[in-house]
This record gives C-alpha cells, sequence and structure tokens, in this order.
C-alpha cells in the first residue's frame, strides 16, 4: 500500500515545462492536438508554423490532456485514505469510510469514472464556446463589413453632392453675374438717356432765350 507521505508528495504540483523551450515559466498555454504545453513566446510561434498554425491552443487550465494519471486527494479526516468515490448527491470526494459514515444513503461515483464524465462535459462545453465564439466572430467580421460598405456608399454620396454643389454654386454665379451685367448696362443705357433728355432740354432753353432776348429789341424798335 502506498504510504501516506508517498502520496502526498506525488501531489505536489509540478509545472509542465514548454515542449519546445523546456522553460518552466510563463507555461500558460496547451496544444490539445500536440498534447504540449507552452509558454507564451512558444504560443506564438507554435500558431504561426505551417504545421501546427491551425492546432487548438487554449489556456493551460482549459487543457484536455489525454492518458493523463490521476493521483486521488488523500482524505483529511481519515489519514492514509485516498478519497477514490464521489457523492454525487453532496457533489464531494470521500473516501471509502466517509462514505460508511455519513454517504451511505446518497448515490456515488467512482473517482475515475466522475472524472471521465467531467471530461467530457468539458469538451463538449469546449466545442460548444468555440462554436459560439466562431459564431461571435463571423457575426463580427459580418458587422465590419457592412460598417465598412456603409461608409464607402455615405462617401459617394458626399462627393456626390459636392459635386452637385459646385455645378449649383457655378450655375448660379453665372446667373448672377449675367443680371449685374445686365443692371450695369441699364445703368449705362439709363445714364445716355438721362443726358441725351438734359442735353435736349438745355438747347430748347437756350433757343428760347435767344427767341425772347429778339422779340424784345424788336418791340422796343417800334416804340
Amino acid at each position: 500500500m502506498t504510504s501516506e507521505l508517498a502520496i502526498r508528495s506525488a501531489q505536489v504540483h509540478v509545472p509542465d515545462p514548454c515542449a519546445w523551450c523546456e522553460n518552466i515559466q510563463d507555461v500558460n498555454w496547451y496544444c490539445n492536438d500536440c498534447q504540449e504545453a507552452l509558454c507564451d513566446g512558444c504560443k506564438e510561434s507554435h500558431q504561426r508554423a505551417r504545421k501546427t498554425r491551425n492546432d487548438v491552443v487554449v489556456p493551460i487550465t482549459r487543457a484536455i490532456k489525454q492518458n493523463q494519471t490521476f493521483l486521488p486527494e488523500v482524505c483529511k479526516t481519515h489519514h492514509g485514505k485516498s478519497c477514490d468515490l464521489y457523492c454525487c448527491d453532496c457533489e464531494i470526494v470521500m473516501c471509502a469510510i466517509c462514505f460508511t459514515e455519513k454517504h451511505s444513503q446518497h448515490d456515488f461515483k467512482n473517482i475515475d469514472l466522475e472524472i471521465d464524465i467531467q471530461k467530457q462535459f468539458l469538451r463538449e462545453l469546449l466545442i460548444t464556446l468555440d462554436s459560439n465564439l466562431d459564431y461571435f466572430n463571423d457575426n463580427i467580421s459580418n458587422r465590419h463589413e457592412v460598417s465598412k460598405s456603409f461608409e464607402e456608399n455615405v462617401e459617394v454620396i458626399r462627393q456626390s453632392v459636392q459635386t452637385q454643389r459646385f455645378k449649383l454654386k457655378e450655375e448660379i454665379n453665372f446667373k448672377v453675374d449675367s443680371v449685374l451685367v445686365e443692371l450695369s448696362s441699364l445703368v449705362e443705357e439709363e445714364e445716355i438717356s438721362h443726358n441725351r433728355d438734359c442735353q435736349s432740354h438745355e438747347k430748347n432753353c437756350q433757343r428760347d432765350q435767344t427767341t425772347d432776348g429778339r422779340c424784345g429789341t424788336s418791340h422796343r424798335n417800334e416804340i
């Protein structure tokens, strides 16, 4: 039988080294396809490499490790006893003595069976999450495309409006200039007419004055 000390020593967590550089620092990723732990730096290289760029790389806490040996937890109540049973009602692990004393009326499973069930549940959950993530990314991508298309259409309309604006301004300026020219022409014509009429009146006045002068002289001569 394995001693309590041996079991406790086996339960000490030894971090997985990076499969590429064998570094044990920053090993935060796990490739489910290659079954390899990866550090932050090698994870980027792993996803750029042609053979592995399509692999499923997840945070190491979500790793799905195949053929992983599970070391049962040591019971805290009954020293030296392994918690190799799982109480489905209480959702806790327990040893055989705990089961006999407190959980004999509850549903239970062998811990290895429960671990397999939880692994399968996590695999299905991960698949669902990946599917939802793909769906979300597709929606985001489609939304970006719609937004891009909208902005392009707005830009086309803006350019069209600007072009029409310049055309209208040119047409208005042309008409305004034409009206101003016509008004200037009318003013010139009026000025010419005014000068002509004034000159005509001056000539008439001079003629009348000359006529009146002659009449006065003749009248004095008759007297």
